[in-house]
């Protein structure tokens, strides 16, 4: 059996109450980005990470979610 892969998705949104510059410095660290490229990141929603399995993209994705990004997973 193959297994299934997935993609995780910035939404293009964050968390009402999260401040904004903090997520883009965690942004640009976690996914060792230049700070100056996270902004577009935020404008729509973007394919961040390819080709994952669903129980890694389920950590990027909680992970995400507790810095105040909002993204989904999708096969």
């Amino acid at each position: 059996m193959v297994d299934k892969i997935y993609n995780l998705i910035i939404l293009g949104k964050i968390v009402e109450g999260y401040n904004v510059e903090i997520i883009q410095e965690k942004l640009a660290i976690i996914f060792d980005i230049d700070l100056k490229k996270i902004p577009k990141l935020l404008k729509k929603p973007t394919i961040i990470r390819k080709n994952l399995s669903y129980d890694v993209a389920l950590e990027y994705k909680n992970g995400l979610e507790q810095i105040g990004v909002l993204c989904k997973i999708s096969p």
